[in-house]
């Protein structure tokens, strides 16, 4: 899907090098300059698999409106961050929020 977008957003110039070296333009490439975190190995949380979403950030619906419909999307959806203050959706966890270098630690 790469080869039809515009551009591409990336965190970080490694994740840039990793698009390059796969053979995406590196003109098409935008980077954010955004989540440079080292984990220090053994320190990862080793994920499993499960179908749903998972959102850090601030949580204030006035900026991230599209939270407000997520009680209408047949998914689960795990929410990391201030400002939560959503009516009680069944498909909504809430987990707090945490240091930006205490995020990874906390997704599953």
């Amino acid at each position: 899907m790469l080869k039809y977008a515009d551009c591409s957003i990336v965190h970080n110039d490694s994740m840039k090098n990793f698009f390059e070296d796969r053979g995406v333009d590196p003109k098409k490439l935008v980077t954010l300059k955004i989540f440079d975190y080292l984990i220090p190995n053994g320190e990862i949380n080793h994920a499993k698999f499960e179908r749903s979403v998972s959102v850090a950030g601030n949580l204030d619906v006035s900026k991230t409106q599209y939270l407000k419909d997520i009680g209408k999307i047949d998914a689960k959806f795990n929410l990391y961050g201030l400002n939560f203050t959503l009516d009680a959706y069944k498909n909504v966890e809430y987990h707090g929020a945490f240091p930006a270098d205490e995020i990874p630690n906390q997704l599953n």
